[in-house]
């Protein structure tokens, strides 16, 4: 089973970007109830299903992945590996949220080891004009691409499905679609959107017990 997969999305206009769009990764200590951002469809426009290369650049780093769904059995069969514990009134509170929010999803942050053909790939994308370039308060620049549909999805597909990954950024949220989805009674074809990228020289660190 392909665990990594394109998807249909809503793609931010350009122009409405820089108020609507947040930073990649927020705060999950809060065991309040999530707060469900104001949506307005004429922000959006729907786009067919796709991969994407997602860059994220501000204060002198840039973090560059793939946009992809990634099945929640690969986190439910330790494909995809954790390594924090969450705490369970968030995790209940985020839930509540999936089930009636109408939000944008917030991405999952994976890491695994450099695929160097998947990385050929993205610097081939990167070389194309993206779909948008805008920098958010803050003066984070966000940068997207969309991989041109063909054997370059299929690489990034394959080779992705194939690798161990490691969950970086978004504990809590898994842990919730994981709830919701033995809720459902383990639905074929859920996933959870995800920003895969290569370690880099980063090191994972397994603690038993």
């Amino acid at each position: 089973m392909r665990v990594v997969r394109p998807f249909a999305a809503r793609v931010v206009r350009e122009d409405c970007a820089p108020r609507v769009v947040t930073p990649l990764s927020a705060s999950e200590e809060s065991t309040a109830e999530p707060v469900p951002p104001a949506i307005d469809p004429a922000a959006y426009e729907e786009a067919p299903p796709a991969l994407y290369v997602y860059r994220q650049r501000g204060a002198g780093t840039a973090h560059t992945g793939v946009v992809c769904d990634v099945a929640v059995e690969a986190f439910a069969d330790g494909q995809v590996r954790g390594h924090e514990a969450v705490n369970p009134l968030r995790v209940e509170a985020l839930v509540r949220h999936q089930a009636t929010g109408t939000g944008p999803p917030a991405l999952v942050t994976l890491l695994h080891r450099r695929s160097e053909s998947v990385a050929r790939i993205v610097e081939e994308t990167m070389r194309e004009a993206p779909i948008l370039d805008f920098t958010i308060p803050g003066g984070l620049e966000q940068t997207a691409w969309r991989v041109v549909d063909g054997p370059a999805v299929e690489r990034i597909a394959d080779e992705l499905s194939a690798a161990e990954h490691y969950i970086a950024d978004g504990h809590h949220r898994v842990a919730a679609a994981l709830e919701e989805w033995w809720l459902s009674g383990k639905p074929a074809g859920a996933g959870v959107l995800c920003v895969v990228q290569p370690m880099h020289g980063r090191r994972v660190t397994r603690l038993n017990g």
